[in-house]
């Protein structure tokens, strides 16, 4: 593996077999690695990445002709891991965040729940003016929880409270459930 310790290392684009470096990284165009790349600093990509492919797909739809793409591409699939190898009860394994102008705006978060060998996955949004606010969980045994860990009681059911209210767990009212 070609070893570049170079520091604050920057190149307008780079293509090698394998790579380690052991400071930042900066490619203001193209990247291709044919093999293992290795970074211990920060890493600034401004074009795409493809992982797998030097053709990346930019999904133009609603107008994006700006989009930045991240793609994996493989004969057996592709896949994102996120570990915290030393995460305690409740910790923050990973999170997807949807940013507008450096604000996050909409989160998926996957946390250690209640061990450090189950999780939840937690979607948050941010409505006009507010926080950012856990809207909906699925917990470590299956649950649905509305607002956060709100699984409801047994016999209950979602109900909406319209375009503009949360929805929420209600009583059944009786009758059969199906």
């Amino acid at each position: 593996m070609p070893y570049i310790g170079k520091t604050n290392t920057t190149f307008t684009t780079f293509t090698t077999s394998d790579a380690n470096i052991t400071d930042d990284l900066t490619v203001t165009d193209d990247a291709s690695v044919g093999g293992d790349l290795a970074v211990t600093g920060a890493s600034t990509l401004t074009g795409n990445v493809g992982i797998g492919t030097s053709s990346v797909d930019v999904s133009t739809q609603a107008g994006g002709s700006g989009y930045k793409a991240v793609q994996i591409e493989s004969d057996e699939g592709g896949q994102l891991n996120f570990d915290h190898n030393d995460a305690g009860t409740g910790s923050t394994l990973g999170q997807l965040n949807f940013q507008r102008a450096g604000e996050v705006v909409a989160e998926i978060e996957g946390v250690t729940a209640g061990a450090t060998d189950s999780g939840h996955i937690g979607f948050r949004t941010q409505a006009t003016g507010g926080a950012l606010t856990e809207r909906f969980r699925f917990g470590s045994a299956g649950q649905i929880g509305i607002a956060g860990a709100n699984y409801g009681t047994s016999g209950q059911v979602l109900t909406s409270g319209g375009a503009s209210s949360a929805t929420t767990w209600a009583d059944a009212g009786g009758g059969a459930m199906t």
